[in-house]
């Protein structure tokens, strides 16, 4: 029996543009070869981590995407981007820290 080999196409190539896909695929690897900036401190001595709402901004400033600001989930505020297509990028996945690999 002949595979169809044109059934293994997936959600993403058939449902988000092509521009936004490469558009991910750039910030992906901006994001993953990165290293994380040291801030400094707060006037408690407390590190500054950098946040989603650092991350979100700082690529708007790149890319052509708009800032989105609102919550994950009840009573967590979250910053993703928003394409010019209407899909979502998210630099900084919620939970995701400089734990990282």
């Amino acid at each position: 029996m002949k595979t169809r080999w044109f059934c293994l196409i997936t959600y993403t190539e058939r449902n988000i543009q092509k521009e936004d896909v490469e558009l991910f695929r750039r910030i992906q690897y901006v994001v993953n070869v990165m290293e994380l900036p040291d801030i400094g401190n707060d006037k408690n001595g407390r590190k500054i981590e950098v946040s989603c709402h650092m991350m979100a901004e700082a690529a708007s400033r790149v890319y052509d995407v708009e800032v989105r600001h609102g919550y994950f989930v009840q009573g967590y505020e979250h910053s993703w981007l928003c394409t010019k297509n209407f899909n979502i990028i998210d630099v900084y996945p919620w939970a995701w820290s400089e734990g990282r690999s």
